[in-house]
């Protein structure tokens, strides 16, 4: 048998410190580690400790809290149910008044004017004396020409003789026909002479009148425009002052053509059988410059044939009585022209109306007690309420007073009478009226 050979290695020194200094290092990493990874879970273990102990004192605190505080009243508001009504409709105008009446008083005769017999800007009655022009030289001229008269009566009652005498004689031959021919033509010719000077007579009298210059018509003087003792008439200033008859007073405006042809279908149109015919477009009514509606109503008496090519108006004249002379010429007024009757209009109170950007919108007060704020679609005025075109039901809740205190899903409680110390005032929704 071959013989078994062991071979032992010996250890070798280098290798051996080499091997000791790696797994030193290693031993410095493990200790590393073990220490960062201590530092991290010591703050977090930390951090809870203290959330703890916190808890923990402010259990008794939670369990001690007080309970919440009862919700507040519901705010007051006052409303009223939306109405269905019969309403007129009118459109409004810009109108002006006139004068129904307006004459100038003028001199119709020469001379200088001696006095002024009324008080300017005040009422004269028709007759009334005005103004006195020197009647001197006209009372001279009726003497002279009565004098004329009595002269041509004598003329006459003269030839007259003549004829009486002349005619027997020509009867018996005893005058010839030419001389009985010339005594008939001078008395035609006296007859023709005295109704000439009697008319002369009343000619003069009648300038001699019209010295005297008197109202035309009733109605309100206006100011002089000469004074006294200046030459009037054809050779100097013939208007005196102007007289207006303000009752009745009229109101002109201007109307468009559709607004026109509007009317004109409405008055056509047949009215049905059960129900009398209303009047549409004679009534108006007008407002003064300070928005007051003045008391009297009237008519339209007046349209103009023609629309002017250039506005494409026409002008509309309307009578109106002025018993009181309340009206006076010149002023600017509104006018409402009644086109027809509305029938079943919804209305509320013009103050329940808000205004935004999206439109103009109210409360509505549901079965619930719960406000609603909804869009509505307005229309025209009538009083102190709007016509609700869109938007609303007849008798649904709206609110006029408290819209400011209140929104929309809002719980409310609907009142007669606002609380003590509220006022009814509302803020402004910035519309012009």
């Amino acid at each position: 048998m071959p013989e078994t050979t062991t071979t032992r290695c010996d250890h070798d020194p280098v290798i051996d410190e080499r091997t000791q200094f790696l797994k030193g290092e290693a031993d410095i990493m493990n200790d590393r580690q073990i220490r960062e990874s201590r530092a991290v879970r010591r703050p977090t273990t930390l951090r809870v400790c203290r959330l703890l102990t916190l808890l923990c004192g402010l259990a008794p605190v939670i369990a001690c809290a007080p309970d919440e505080p009862p919700a507040p009243p519901a705010p007051t508001v006052i409303a009223e149910p939306v109405q269905r009504r019969t309403i007129p409709l009118y459109t409004d105008y810009v109108g002006r008044t006139e004068a129904s009446k307006s004459v100038e008083v003028r001199a119709r005769v020469d001379g200088f004017l001696e006095r002024r017999a009324f008080r300017e800007g005040s009422l004269v009655a028709q007759g009334d004396l005005l103004f006195v022009i020197d009647p001197k030289p006209y009372e001279a001229r009726v003497r002279q020409l009565d004098a004329q008269v009595q002269r041509c009566e004598a003329t006459l009652a003269k030839t007259e003789r003549d004829v009486d005498r002349l005619a027997p004689l020509f009867e018996r031959n005893a005058a010839s026909r030419l001389d009985y021919d010339n005594a008939l033509s001078a008395r035609e010719e006296a007859e023709a002479d005295l109704e000439s000077a009697v008319a002369a007579v009343e000619q003069a009298r009648l300038e001699l009148s019209y010295t005297r210059i008197t109202a035309p018509l009733t109605g309100l003087a206006g100011a002089r425009k000469v004074s006294i003792g200046t030459l009037v008439g054809s050779k100097g200033a013939s208007l005196l002052t102007v007289v207006q008859q303000v009752d009745p007073m009229w109101v002109t405006f201007n109307m468009t053509a559709e607004e026109y042809l509007e009317v004109r279908r409405k008055l056509s149109r047949e009215a049905p059988p059960d129900d009398e015919p209303v009047e549409v477009g004679s009534l108006i009514n007008i407002r003064l410059p300070d928005g007051s509606r003045y008391e009297h109503s009237g008519g339209i008496d007046f349209t103009d044939p023609a629309i002017n090519p250039r506005t494409g108006t026409f002008q509309v004249r309307a009578e109106i009585p002025n018993p009181d002379r309340f009206l006076l010429p010149g002023q600017y007024v509104r006018v409402s022209l009644l086109r027809d009757m509305r029938v079943g209009a919804l209305l509320i109170p013009e103050k329940a109306k808000m205004i935004e950007q999206g439109g103009a919108y109210v409360f509505v007060v549901l079965a619930d007690g719960t406000a609603e704020r909804r869009f509505v679609e307005i229309g025209s005025r009538y009083a102190s309420s709007i016509v609700i075109e869109q938007g609303l039901a007849a008798g649904e809740l709206v609110v006029v007073e408290g819209m400011h205190k209140i929104q929309h899903g809002q719980q409310v409680k609907v009142v007669d009478e606002p609380p003590d110390g509220e006022t009814s005032n509302q803020p402004t929704n910035g519309e012009a009226s």
